[in-house]
């Protein structure tokens, strides 16, 4: 067997490979998006896959790091992994393997991670943001850019399919911050915009306490009406988007599934079981997409 041969087999094995792992850790942390993935043409689904894995390594770096200074070299590997990949020189990790077929395979500009990688570092300086109008501003440079590179795997990135998927992200972004209070109460983190929580008059010594309760239910739903607002808009086109569009555009039928969980537990994060509904998002999600809707 010509020796090319071989070596060609073993790169298409190990993209194989990556494109499992990346499927396997959206199925353990990012599974709704997994699920909306599955909507997407077969052959596209493992570069949308890559992308989202990407995304989920890069917003873990804060939470997984103690001292800033590691999580910037974090960001910086993969500044300098992505920079490896466009000079064909990519390393031998598996969610680079993948996202290195995903740019081969769709020419995904290199300029569009640039603003995601910053906005990551930005997140490691600890200070939070003031108002929810910066909130916003770097939705756009996070959720945004992988919404609008999804898009062009799917080959709808025309101006309506782009300015719906920014809302919807925005959207799904926001509802996730929500979902994942929470999970920052032991670390007596807040995450939400200072102006917001000083309308709900809730103090920055212990704000995920049981007594800031009432509280952060009224900070939770400033910021929760925001995220419907930009769902509402992202929906105001949809006339005017691509059906294939929808593996992406449906992240908005999953961020009102979480909405609406928060609203009906009275905004108060701790009190929603996400669990029990879950199939019926899955339902939701299938029936919007049969309709054309998201």
């Amino acid at each position: 067997m010509p020796l090319f041969s071989t070596r060609r087999r073993k790169s298409e094995a190990a993209i194989d490979d990556s494109a499992a792992y990346c499927s396997e850790q959206l199925r353990a942390f990012d599974k709704e998006r997994f699920l909306c993935t599955l909507f997407a043409p077969a052959e596209a689904r493992a570069a949308l896959a890559a992308l989202y894995a990407l995304d989920l390594e890069l917003s873990r770096i804060r939470t997984r790091v103690r001292e800033p200074l590691v999580g910037f070299m974090r960001v910086q590997w993969w500044r300098d992994s992505i920079q490896g990949i466009y000079a064909g020189r990519g390393p031998d990790h598996p969610v680079a393997v993948a996202l290195t077929d995903a740019i081969r395979r769709y020419e995904l500009p290199h300029e569009a991670f640039a603003p995601l990688l910053s906005a990551r570092e930005r997140e490691l300086d600890g200070e939070a943001l003031p108002d929810m109008a910066a909130l916003i501003r770097h939705l756009q440079e996070t959720a945004a850019p992988i919404a609008t590179l999804a898009l062009k795997v799917l080959a709808c990135d025309g101006e309506s399919d782009r300015l719906a998927a920014r809302e919807v992200s925005i959207g799904w972004a926001l509802a996730g911050l929500l979902r994942a209070l929470p999970a920052d109460a032991p670390a007596r983190t807040l995450v939400l915009p200072q102006a917001v929580a000083q309308a709900a008059a809730l103090t920055q010594a212990d704000p995920l306490h049981a007594q800031a309760r009432p509280h952060l239910r009224t900070a939770v739903s400033i910021v929760a009406a925001t995220a419907r607002a930009h769902l509402a808009q992202a929906r105001d086109r949809r006339a005017m988007v691509s059906k294939g569009a929808l593996p992406v555009l449906l992240w908005a039928t999953y961020a009102e599934g979480h909405l609406n969980d928060l609203q009906r537990a009275g905004h108060d994060p701790f009190a929603v079981k996400p669990e029990r509904r879950a199939p019926l998002r899955m339902i939701a999600a299938a029936v919007n997409h049969a309709r054309g809707r998201y």
